[in-house]
């Protein structure tokens, strides 16, 4: 083969190369973080309450939350799953929101979704964010709320998160007042030393990171074509 025809040869590599990456970056999208299966206590999987179900110490609601960071590197947010349970009758919504940080009080707002809730226990609820472009930050609170209901709750975690991370203390409360609290969930039937609630989050690379390695590959097909002459 001549020198010509390899280097066409290389350059139908290179884009075969770089039209399988467009196309998996366009469909796959990546658990970034996760902290499934939830905790079951007796019977049933243990909801961290929405509202005041009579245990003592009740930080506040009607939001919960954990602030996590996540794993992997893909950080364009599409789906977040919550595991919620209802048995009182629907309540309305669930509005998940997201804050950019570690504090949800002072931290910029990334976005929010609401659904209408749900009558029953333990339902995986999915919060579609993909039309909202969100990228997120390696670390974010996420607060979800609903109204009372009898075991109107997000189910506690069975253990720490298996793909990224998140402190183990859970929020509680209201837009610009949620409070840090590690022992009412315990309190309320969670495991000792538990307080993280099941949720998942899925992401797909960054736009501008599959652009930057398809510009590199468009680099090393211009190489291709370099006469050898011109490299010495």
């Amino acid at each position: 083969m001549d020198s010509r025809r390899l280097r066409i040869a290389s350059l139908a590599v290179l884009g075969a190369s770089a039209l399988s990456v467009l196309a998996g970056s366009a469909k796959a999208d990546v658990t970034i973080y996760t902290s499934y299966p939830a905790y079951v206590n007796g019977s049933l999987e243990n909801l961290v309450p929405f509202y005041d179900d009579g245990t003592p110490g009740y930080p506040g609601g009607p939001g919960l939350g954990n602030t996590i960071t996540f794993g992997d590197t893909a950080r364009q947010l599409t789906t977040v799953f919550l595991e919620e349970g209802n048995a009182g009758g629907n309540t309305g919504s669930y509005t998940l929101t997201l804050y950019g940080g570690a504090d949800p009080n002072t931290a910029p707002e990334l976005g929010s979704v609401t659904i209408p809730s749900h009558s029953g226990i333990n339902q995986f609820d999915e919060f579609d964010f993909t039309s909202q472009d969100i990228t997120l930050p390696d670390t974010i609170t996420f607060v979800v709320a609903s109204g009372a209901g009898s075991f109107n709750g997000v189910a506690s975690a069975s253990g720490a998160p298996t793909i990224g991370s998140a402190d183990n203390s859970i929020w509680y409360g209201s837009p610009g007042s949620y409070v840090a609290n590690n022992t009412f969930a315990t309190a309320d039937g969670a495991p000792a030393n538990d307080n993280y609630l099941t949720a998942e989050f899925n992401a797909v690379p960054e736009p501008s990171a599959v652009l930057l390695f398809v510009t590199m590959l468009a680099g090393v097909a211009g190489l291709a074509f370099v006469s050898p002459k011109k490299l010495t």
